[in-house]
């Protein structure tokens, strides 16, 4: 009697091992204009939902997969067993929750004034790191598209007692929020860069991440950016699912 009761003991603390490991139909919510559902909010997707008319909101499953409703809208998301990574669901809620930085209203997320909307750009106000796709021109965003302006790029110098080189120039146009990339400077994944401005002499270090090739889907992506630390463009690539 004594061992049936230890083997019991061992399946139930088993099953519950299984059951807290696998999230079977959760779904985080990405965006929302439905105050109902806040952004980073978990969903199980085996409840039935309501999304009110005129309303919308974007789901993503355990395995990167996702759902867009519009109101009205009564069902269940994704009844389906999940075989997906739960690990997967906390990255993407960490990137979307509102912080104190996004204009928002009951957890509806806002794109920021300051901010750019495009994913692949390089937000040249802002020190730190910075996210580019293989393959696709590298734009330096500016905020404030009014006259024209300039700024001197230049790679850190080696950390090997190498020199940085001489700096290139990036100009801005009139009525242009972005400027290409100079084609005289590599641009190396790993590298940082000072980007010093000519008016103000404000000076930015853009550290630099070369998204992987073997990455084929943006969720994929967003959460590689991510851990990279380049959050606001994980944010805003997400934003292009909605």
């Amino acid at each position: 009697m004594k061992a049936s009761s230890f083997a019991l003991a061992a399946v139930l603390a088993l099953l519950a091992a299984t059951s807290s490991a696998v999230r079977a139909g959760e779904l985080v919510v990405i965006a929302s204009t439905d105050s109902e559902f806040g952004v980073g909010s978990v969903l199980d997707g085996a409840r039935a939902i309501q999304v009110a008319d005129g309303q919308s909101v974007t789901l993503v499953s355990s395995d990167g997969r996702t759902l867009k409703l519009r109101g009205p809208y009564s069902g269940r998301p994704d009844p389906a067993p999940d075989t997906g990574d739960s690990g997967l669901l906390d990255a993407l809620a960490d990137i979307v929750k509102p912080t104190k930085k996004d204009v928002s209203t009951a957890g509806i997320m806002r794109s920021s004034l300051y901010a750019p909307k495009q994913p692949w750009v390089i937000d040249s106000g802002q020190s730190g790191a910075h996210c580019v796709l293989p393959g696709r021109p590298v734009l330096l965003w500016r905020p404030i598209a009014v006259g024209a302006a300039s700024a001197a790029l230049k790679a850190d110098a080696d950390p090997a007692g190498g020199q940085s080189g001489d700096p290139a120039e990036v100009t801005w146009r009139d009525g242009s929020y972005t400027a290409p990339w100079p084609a005289g400077l590599p641009l190396a994944d790993g590298a940082t860069y000072q980007l010093e401005f000519a008016v103000t002499g404000k000076t930015q270090r853009l550290s630099i991440h070369q998204v992987p090739g073997e990455l084929d889907s943006d969720v994929s992506r967003a959460v590689w950016m991510h851990a990279k630390g380049c959050t606001a463009q994980a944010k805003a690539l997400l934003g292009t699912l909605s």
